[in-house]
């Protein structure tokens, strides 16, 4: 609305203050003469002439304020009219006499909040690095917040020589970097270019990010990350997103680990990134708070995601060809949701898609494609020795039986009646689920998919209003069933 206001500036009235008028034909294109005041205000809906005892009277945006003369409302003349009526909007756009939230970016100093955004002069956090034009050119998209260069410890592998931190002169090693932010620089590291292992040590918090795809890479018998805490930290905070996790050949370790003592779990967070090759897990977690969203992990030579007495919320993540299996969940709560979780395990595994050894209370599982998985034994797809619901998922593929007796499937698409238990709610056996196949193959659904529309809305996580790729759901009559909305 205020946006198309301010092609108008050159417009002026016919009279000598730029505001006055005497009927609205003297006023420019989408704005009407507010006749008892003979000034020029925003064209309203409503129109005519609002009378007032106190602006609280005035509902309309573009006449927010009572004129104390006349007894009606009126648009903003200065700043100080909505300083003091509307404390949450002090700003005056004199030219559309609107109270506003800000007019420019100096107006929004709450941390996550720095943004005055040009279509709606609300105060908002950073969303494209682009936003961030007074400070580093760098969005910390989780919380909104330009980063401040003071607070950045830069890391490039690609220099040759070690630098110093600073954006002019960063470091070439990323142990460094860590060092750096646990000596008290930072808690911000942005990391480019191929780089070796690094561990994470009982540090309060470290954010660390990539924008141009930074490797860490392994190439002996270290994990790529390592996250260590014991009973003398604090519980900490890590952050590690856009990066790349590779092991190299003949490597035997994971690809990121996470180990810690009751008392002081870390919260780890894994965003937009991608653990590959790993010659152990791809993730391995003991007594740990691990959050993925957006994360590929993908042929590790044992398991995927391994998490024992610890908290793992997978989101939107692609789990595949991990020979070991998929995600393994040992007396620990998952929160599995809009995943792809496929061509994992060997006729050797132990299990192929997810394995719940004692699954915790609130454990939950929606919307999830589990296909083409292998395992030594039956329950390919999904393996627990406890009752658990699994809701609107595909249970898909693999040689054997697809589910455990304990796996209670709600709204779910499987391809064969063995395993599991009640499927009244169920597709069963209903033929293909109709991915859009290829190779590599795509575990979208196509639009005749008999998914579509399929499965149940209600009680969902209020996460499961995206899909795996980021877009929203219920396109049409109801959500479907699996990891992609159709479009």
């Amino acid at each position: 609305m205020l946006l198309g206001l301010t092609v108008l500036v050159a417009v002026a009235c016919t009279k000598a203050n730029e505001k006055y008028c005497t009927h609205s034909d003297e006023c420019p294109e989408g704005y009407e003469c507010n006749e008892p005041l003979n000034r020029c205000e925003v064209e309203e809906d409503d129109g005519g002439v609002i009378t007032c005892s106190s602006s609280t009277d005035c509902e309309n945006e573009g006449r927010p304020i009572c004129d104390d003369e006349q007894g009606i409302c009126r648009g903003c003349d200065n700043s100080t009219e909505c300083e003091l009526d509307y404390p949450e909007r002090p700003y005056c756009d004199e030219l559309s006499g609107y109270c506003l939230e800000c007019l420019g970016d100096e107006h929004c100093t709450e941390e996550g909040k720095q943004i005055c955004d040009e279509e709606t002069s609300e105060c908002r956090g950073c969303e494209l690095h682009e936003d961030c034009e007074n400070g580093l050119g760098y969005c910390e998209q989780m919380t909104g917040v330009c980063l401040d260069d003071a607070n950045v410890v830069y890391v490039d592998c690609e220099e040759e020589t070690l630098g110093e931190g600073t954006s002019e002169s960063p470091y070439n090693d990323v142990q460094h970097g860590v060092n750096g932010v646990e000596s008290g620089f930072g808690p911000y590291m942005v990391v480019e270019g191929d780089c070796g292992p690094m561990t994470i040590a009982g540090i309060e918090e470290i954010y660390i990010y990539s924008f141009n795809s930074g490797r860490l890479i392994s190439s002996g018998g270290d994990d790529v990350v390592s996250i260590e805490y014991d009973s003398e930290d604090p519980p900490g905070q890590v952050l590690l997103h856009g990066l790349v996790f590779s092991g190299a050949p003949g490597h035997t370790a994971h690809g990121l680990s996470c180990s810690a003592v009751s008392g002081s779990v870390p919260r780890v967070i894994v965003e937009d990134s991608e653990i590959t090759g790993a010659g152990a897990n791809g993730v391995s977690v003991a007594v740990c708070e691990l959050e993925m969203v957006n994360v590929k992990v993908l042929e590790s030579k044992e398991i995927g995601v391994s998490v024992m007495n610890g908290d793992l919320l997978l989101y939107r993540s692609t789990i595949r060809d991990n020979e070991g299996g998929g995600v393994r969940l040992n007396t620990s709560r998952g929160s599995l949701w809009s995943n792809i979780i496929a061509t994992n395990g060997s006729l050797d595994a132990d299990f192929g898609g997810v394995w719940f050894i004692s699954p915790l209370a609130d454990t939950s599982f929606w919307n999830n494609t589990v296909a083409d998985n292998e395992a030594a034994g039956e329950a390919v797809a999904v393996k627990s020795n406890s009752d658990i619901t699994l809701y609107n998922s595909i249970f898909w593929g693999g040689t054997a039986t697809l589910l455990s007796n304990e796996c209670m499937p709600e709204y779910s698409f499987i391809g064969d009646d063995s395993g599991g238990g009640e499927k009244e709610t169920c597709l069963v056996g209903e033929g293909d689920p109709e991915f859009r196949g290829g190779d590599p193959f795509d575990y979208r659904l196509l639009n005749f998919s008999p998914c579509v529309d399929e499965g149940l809305l209600e009680g969902a996580p209020g996460e499961m209003s995206l899909d795996i790729e980021g877009t929203e759901r219920v396109k049409g009559d109801g959500i479907d069933i699996g990891a992609h909305e159709v479009r």
